[in-house]
């Protein structure tokens, strides 16, 4: 198969927008396929996609002003440390802003890409199960890996120990630090 100028893209978080809309800007067309049925990548909580690993009281931990787009700043009623919901939203309202949701193939997954002579080969499978190939000239990626490769801790404990010990502090209203070089440390204030 033969390469095309387009350029796919790999998921709908914020790597995949920015990506989108930089291209697009760019004059630069694009694939944009997303495994799940909505945008947000890791910070859409309960994602469909089954890759995000947002929890309930997840919060960003750089300020909105690092974490805004120049094109597209963070509005100023945000906290300064916005939640998941924030950052959903915000997302929603990028991709809107830019048209970037009807260049989007949802429930679409990247199952392989291979480099192939000057561009690359990509294979997709939608909800169905019917799966497509097309040729690119490049390919971007910058989602979570499909093996997440989980820590292990000094004091044995493994990552569904901690996992649970953070869902009940934060149904407690208690903050938990994971120091992966010792143990799991409940924050006292």
């Amino acid at each position: 198969m033969a390469s095309s100028e387009k350029v796919c893209i790999v998921g709908a978080g914020s790597s995949g927008l920015t990506a989108g809309q930089v291209l697009g800007a760019r004059g630069i067309a694009y694939d944009c396929f997303e495994k799940g049925s909505r945008i947000g990548g890791n910070w859409r909580y309960e994602n469909d996609n089954g890759l995000s690993s947002a929890y309930r009281s997840l919060h960003i931990n750089s300020s909105r002003e690092l974490m805004s787009f120049r094109a597209h700043p963070m509005p100023d009623d945000y906290p300064d440390y916005p939640s998941h919901e924030h950052i959903a939203r915000y997302f929603d309202a990028y991709a809107e802003r830019f048209g970037l949701l009807e260049r989007i193939r949802f429930n679409t997954e990247v199952v392989e890409a291979a480099p192939v002579g000057d561009g690359w080969e990509v294979t997709v499978q939608g909800a169905d199960g019917e799966r497509e190939t097309h040729g690119y000239r490049a390919v971007l990626a910058g989602g979570p890996p499909e093996r997440p490769d989980y820590p292990t801790f000094a004091d044995g404990h493994d990552e569904a120990v901690i996992a649970e010990a953070i869902q009940a502090s934060a149904r407690e209203g208690r903050w938990v630090t994971v120091d992966r070089t010792s143990s799991l440390q409940e924050a006292t204030e």
